[in-house]
Order: structure tokens, then sequence, then C-alpha cells
């Protein structure tokens, strides 16, 4: 067996070393194909390095411009490359114990961390771009963290295995979170969806004033895609009624579209100009991921009404809680200006998401009872 220490350095190395690997070859492939391919191989190999950095949320500056709005998408490689390096060093070092997972997370995420600042300090595209250290170190530790424990826990028996030991009305309230935060990534991959393809022609018109070549179709589709789970997030938002901040102070929501002009980036062309008269409508898909919530809560456990209340309120406190943190990293700055903030207003959206999904959780937990039939206890009282 390995010792703990020697396995979680070189997992997180591991990790570390595919997940540039992976983005060298998708850079240097782009390098080729472009027309500033005679610039030197140093530039694709730094340009990895930094998409790397840009892949655990730490923000680069490229001259004037600073870029905090950074791809959601890209995590889930060195999430997924941390979480098979955590299975492999747990199943090598046979951890036994919360201290010894413990010792090899910690160890893990320390030279993951180390490994990241290095890489920052020599990524620097010939000292016109710089990488906050505090941002690089913070940001790589906890998706080291969080990619590690997953593989320690999938080396455990997964999650089969926390999930019969938590208490029924733990797992109530779960499933209820589950089923409406799955509910409400659908309900907006949907509106999003056909938000683009009733202003489909804008949106293509756009995408081709940024590039008349096939490269650049592939690049303005292949950033669309990393930028999908950032896109979903803005939808809920606007879904929910609090909306989007769309720099220089444009903002649009399901009651208005204020501001100015939007910036040069396709996608937003699905924004429309001023809501229609059933936009508000919209807010109803909401309340119904938390009337989902509620039927699979009913459908699985037969709890009374103020169990079904309290693992509803406990269900989507955890949504709001998630939303908000994926609606603040969703959000950031591509430049100045018109891209000086893209995204949505976290906290508001996290209360919104929280007091709709709620209310219709309430609705239909009242609605249920109140069609239950009445059965009379010993005193005969009727009871529900």
């Amino acid at each position: 067996m390995a010792a703990i220490p020697v396995a979680a350095v070189s997992a997180a190395a591991w990790a570390a070393l595919c997940g540039l690997a992976a983005f060298g070859v998708v850079v240097t492939v782009g390098w080729v194909l472009s027309p500033r391919a005679d610039d030197g191989l140093g530039v694709p190999l730094e340009s990895a390095g930094l998409v790397w950095l840009v892949s655990h949320h730490a923000g680069v500056t490229v001259g004037p411009a600073t870029l905090t709005l950074l791809p959601l998408a890209l995590t889930l490689v060195p999430l997924s490359l941390l979480r098979a390096a955590g299975a492999w060093a747990a199943r090598i070092t046979a951890v036994q114990g919360w201290l010894d997972q413990a010792l090899l997370v910690l160890a893990g995420t320390t030279a993951y961390s180390l490994i990241a600042f290095g890489v920052s300090q020599v990524c620097d595209l010939g000292g016109a771009a710089t990488v906050s250290v505090g941002m690089t170190v913070g940001w790589s530790g906890l998706v080291a963290v969080i990619g590690l424990s997953l593989g320690i826990l999938s080396a455990k028996g997964g999650w089969p295995t926390v999930w019969s030991s938590l208490p029924e009305f733990v797992r109530a309230a779960l499933a209820g979170a589950v089923a409406t935060g799955a509910a409400l990534i659908a309900l907006s991959a949907v509106v999003g969806v056909v938000a683009v393809l009733a202003r489909w022609s804008q949106v293509v018109g756009l995408g081709q004033a940024l590039g008349s070549g096939w490269t650049d179709a592939i690049g303005v589709c292949l950033l669309s895609l990393v930028y999908l789970p950032n896109l979903l997030m803005w939808v809920l938002a606007y879904i929910s009624g609090p909306g989007l901040i769309i720099g220089g102070g444009a903002t649009a929501s399901v009651f208005s579209v204020t501001g100015g002009l939007l910036p040069s980036i396709p996608v937003l062309a699905a924004v429309p100009s001023e809501p229609g008269r059933g936009a508000p409508l919209l807010l109803l898909l909401v309340v119904a991921a938390g009337v989902l919530g509620v039927v699979i809560v009913q459908r699985h456990w037969s709890f009374e009404l103020r169990d079904q209340v309290g693992a509803l309120i406990v269900s989507t406190t955890i949504v709001s809680i998630v939303v908000l943190v994926f609606m603040w990293l969703s959000g950031g700055a591509l430049g100045a200006a018109r891209l000086g903030y893209l995204g949505p207003r976290p906290l508001l959206t996290a209360l919104s998401v929280w007091a709709l999904t709620t209310a219709g959780g309430l609705v239909a937990a009242l609605i249920s009872a109140l069609r239950r039939p009445r059965v009379l206890d010993a005193g005969g009282d009727p009871t529900l």
C-alpha cells in the first residue's frame, strides 16, 4: 500500500498534467488553424496554461481587459480528472476513517494548488497577461477539494452508501431539492432554445458579423458550448423575475428591458427588445418546479402535511443556496464599458427562486391535503 501523502501528491500531479495536456491539444489545434500560427510555439503553450487556470475560475487580465466571466463548462474537466485521481489514491492507500480521508484531500489539494500557482507564474503571454495569485490558489484549491472528495466517496461505495445512512426526512428533502433543481434546469433550457429559435436570424447575423471564415464559426460555436451552463443560469434569472444585467447599464427581465445597446455577443441577440404581454407568466414555470418537488416527496414518502411543508422548505432552501452559488459564478466581466458586467443578480434571483418554488410547493401540498379523505381518530375527531 502506498503512503497517503505520496499517493495524494501523485494523484494531484496526474490530474493537473492531464488537464493541461487536454487543453493544450485543443488550443494548439486552434493555433495551427489560425492566421497567427507563425507566432511561435510558446503562444499556444502559455494560452493552454491560461485556459487551464480559467477552468478553475481564476480571473485573467489581458492588457486592459479583465476577464472574470468564466465558462462553467470548462470546470467539468478538472473536476472529472480530480475525481478519478481521488478514487485511484483512495484505492491504492486503502484509507480508513475520516482522518485518513481528510489527510488525503489536504495533501492532494496542497499539491494541486502549488501546481496551479506555478502555472500562473509562467503563463503570461510574454507579459501581456496576468493572473491573480489569490484567485488561482483559492479556486484551484476549492476545485481540488471537491474533486478529490468525490473520488474518495466513489471509492468507498458512492452515494448509495451515504443515502442509506440518512434519516427519512433528510432523504425526502434532498429528493425534493433534486427534483426541483432538475425541473428548473430543464425549463430554463426549453425557454432558452425557444428564445434562440424565435430570433434565429438575429443570432446568426450577429455571429456572421464577428467573422466570415469557417474557423470563426467553429470558434463561436465552441464558446457558446463552454458557456452553456452560464447561459442556463441567465435564463433562470430571467424567468424567475430579477432578470439580467447585460453591460453598460442594460437590463432585461420578464417585466421590462432597459438601457443601451447590448454587447455584440451572438447569443444575446435572443434577448427580446421588449417583453411581451405574456412574459410575466414565465414566473409560473418556477412555481411549477416547486410543485414537482412536493409531488416527488408525496409519491415516495407518506408524510403528514406538517412534515411535507417542513421537507418543502428545507428542499427549496437547498435549491436557493445552490442557485445563489451558481448565479454568482455565472456572471462577470469580459472587458470594460458594455462588457463590464454580464450576468444575473445572484441574491435577488436566489430569493425569488425560493419564494416562487416554496409558494408552488405549499399550494400543491395544501391541495393534496384537502383532497385526502378524512379519517376519525380514536376520539372521533377528524384528522388528515
